[in-house]
């Protein structure tokens, strides 16, 4: 994608969908959509937009040169930059919201509103000197400004919203299954210092508040939605073509098996026929159409008899960088394992390794099915703990990792009298499946 200060994490909306958009050929992308005059060129506002954001930019980098090392600059972010920001791009309304909204006992000090009531679309402003995905060193609030309102969308009514810090502004939909982040995000600094006008007629053309919804009411049919649908019915299509092509290279492989009986070909992990059946089956078993039907899923809820309590399995992935004394170039080792915990952050009991592939062969088929919806609920506080309390206890069990595969280097190490080798682990954890097990009521 030919645009330096955009970032697509999660596949929210496809590449080549971005470029549609860009080039104004998609859906939505004409002068009336954007309720502009009927005399009114769309390229004509986008450069006037840019134009006035140049100038709000260079106003916000002049006040924030002025600011104390320990000031995060809410106040000139907001009002110096990212308001008169929205107010280019169709915002005519962006309300502070006074008081935080509590929703399932936990608030939500979302900072504003793109309207006047609280079913217009959140848009969370922080200052620039708050990172967008880290808490702060206080612990307050609870959550990154990204996880607050990535949560906020999972337990509210809201589907869209957007979050910045001044420097970086994204997108964000409810995405309540996903253990990973998922938005487009416009790198503002590197955009306006760059002068990458291209990037910016990009945003406007994505960001402006003709494309959100007008209110919860709407939300499955604005823009932005129909974007993202867009990009689930390609992603079938795709897997339909995976299909073929799989079905396609097992017919071509076992023809020529048939017509040259004592020739035979080496199929090791590397060869396209496993690369293609590999990508076809993670396509096909993890896509949205198999997520509706549970075929498989990187994260569920299961009522099951295994459990007395409610215990979370983790699949975890871990990463170790290798160093040996002199070596130029470190070496990576990878595994996966299994960890199960129960309780919650701050009284958490973490289960021993056997009892927890004890539970995941236990668990191959739930005893009592559970809804999408109670999935999202159980799983939703768990994905946001990655992010935060749980992050020290996957660090903890990196480390230990780490320490065991040094020592069993160390043990071969002295028998062949090789040099001394360092073990650490390449953080963070990556979290491959959450699976909630819910107990079994009598």
């Amino acid at each position: 994608m030919a645009f330096p200060s955009i970032h697509i994490e999660g596949g929210l909306i496809p590449a080549d969908l971005i470029e549609e958009i860009a080039s104004g050929g998609a859906r939505g992308q004409d002068a009336a959509a954007f309720r502009l005059d009927h005399h009114a060129r769309l390229s004509d506002e986008i450069a006037a937009a840019w134009t006035d954001a140049r100038a709000y930019w260079h106003a916000f980098q002049r006040a924030l040169d002025r600011l104390p090392e320990d000031d995060t600059g809410t106040s000139p972010t907001r009002q110096l930059w990212v308001i008169p920001l929205l107010y280019a791009l169709g915002y005519e309304q962006v309300t502070f919201m006074r008081q935080a909204e509590v929703l399932d006992g936990r608030s939500y000090a979302i900072s504003h509103r793109a309207g006047d009531d609280e079913s217009a679309p959140p848009v969370h402003i922080e200052g620039a000197g708050t990172s967008l995905d880290q808490r702060p060193p206080s612990g307050r609030p609870r959550l990154s400004p990204h996880g607050l309102l990535q949560e906020y969308l999972n337990h509210s009514e809201h589907v869209w919203g957007v979050v910045t810090n001044g420097l970086k502004l994204r997108l964000i939909r409810d995405n309540a299954l996903m253990t990973r982040q998922s938005y487009i995000e416009f790198d503002l600094e590197a955009m306006l210092g760059g002068e990458h006008f291209a990037d910016f007629g990009v945003m406007y053309r994505l960001v402006h508040r003709t494309r959100l919804p007008h209110s919860t009411d709407d939300a499955p049919h604005c823009l932005l939605e129909q974007y993202f649908q867009h990009g689930v019915e390609q992603g079938g299509r795709v897997r339909e073509r995976l299909r073929d092509g799989v079905e396609a290279a097992l017919l071509a492989l076992g023809n020529g098996f048939l017509a040259h009986p004592k020739s035979a070909e080496f199929v090791g992990r590397n060869h396209r026929l496993v690369a293609g059946l590999a990508e076809y089956l993670l396509a096909t078993s993890l896509g949205a159409a198999a997520q509706d039907s549970f075929a498989a899923s990187r994260c569920d809820a299961i009522r099951t008899r295994a459990v007395k309590q409610q215990t979370t399995l983790l699949l975890l992935r871990i990463r170790h960088l290798l160093h040996e004394a002199g070596a130029a170039v470190d070496s990576l080792a990878e595994e996966c394992i299994v960890t199960a915990f129960q309780g919650t952050p701050g009284s958490l009991r973490w289960l021993p390794s056997e009892e927890a592939y004890r539970l995941l062969d236990e668990i191959q088929r739930p005893d009592e099915p559970t809804s999408r919806e109670e999935a999202q609920r159980r799983l939703s506080p768990v994905v946001a703990w990655f992010e935060n309390e749980l992050s020290r206890d996957l660090r903890a069990i990196a480390e230990t990792r780490a320490d065991k595969l040094a020592e069993a280097h160390r043990r071969i190490r002295r028998v062949v009298r090789l040099g001394r080798l360092s073990v650490n682990p390449a953080l963070p954890v990556d979290v491959l499946g959450a699976y909630v097990l819910i107990p079994m009521l009598n």
